[in-house]
């Protein structure tokens, strides 16, 4: 209950909803793409660690009839790469009774990709976050938020349904992350290493510039006045026609 309490005080406005053995909490979901439904994520969102512990929390049941489990498939480090994930895993939450969290993942190093899945317990299918290519029916089945409500919390929404009968709503198993991001860490976010580049280089040009520019006005000068030598010249100036 602590935990509904901590929630509670942290999304204001927040509807809570009780039954006899859990308590949950419904946010407000991400629209996507524009606020369309019936319409496949076409952009895969994967979940890379920062470094340091990751943290899930399960945001509540929001009309999805089938149960799912939710469970961490694979921690990809940097560099390495995954050909075959697991059809279940341990269970962290059931979309039907929670619980609702928050469960701390443990460490993971930065820019390890976390694959999370759903177990679809009444089709026996298994969908995963990023590419569609690894689901069965290679569509996309997660969709991704940064910053949802708070700064560094992520948004990951589940669609449940094969691609067949989808609606593509993505909030059959709803999640929020953190420690993670959809950037991984060794890929310069927002061309930031680009701009303090282009900002060193102009630190160093422009005072260059500026010599350049008082050496070509002296030497200019020096051209006007060639006939009036303010001291002794060894040789006689030089006439041009």
């Amino acid at each position: 209950m602590k935990t509904v309490n901590k929630i509670l005080a942290t999304f204001a406005g927040a509807t809570l909803l009780v039954n006899s053995a859990w308590a949950t909490i419904i946010t407000t979901i991400p629209a996507y793409p524009g606020g369309i439904h019936n319409v496949a994520v076409t952009k895969p969102f994967n979940v890379y660690a920062t470094g340091g512990d990751v943290e899930v929390s399960y945001l509540g049941l929001a009309g999805a009839h089938y149960i799912d489990y939710f469970f961490l498939a694979a921690a990809v480090l940097p560099g390495a790469s995954v050909t075959t994930l697991p059809i279940t895993g341990t269970s962290i939450f059931q979309n039907q009774t929670g619980p609702t969290g928050p469960v701390d993942l443990g460490n993971f190093a930065a820019g390890s990709e976390l694959i999370f899945g759903i177990h679809v317990n009444n089709t026996g299918k298994t969908y995963y976050s990023g590419a569609g290519s690894r689901n069965d029916d290679g569509v996309i089945h997660m969709y991704g938020v940064n910053n949802y409500l708070t700064q560094g919390t992520t948004y990951l929404g589940f669609e449940d349904l094969p691609a067949s009968i989808a609606d593509f709503n993505y909030a059959d198993m709803r999640i929020t992350v953190t420690g993670v991001t959809n950037v991984p860490k060794s890929i310069p976010d927002n061309n930031t290493g680009t701009f303090t580049l282009l900002l060193v280089a102009g630190m160093v040009l422009v005072p260059w510039t500026l010599r350049a520019r008082r050496h070509q006005r002296q030497t200019a000068a020096a051209i006007i006045h060639h006939d009036k030598p303010r001291g002794p010249c060894k040789f006689p100036p030089r006439r041009f026609p």
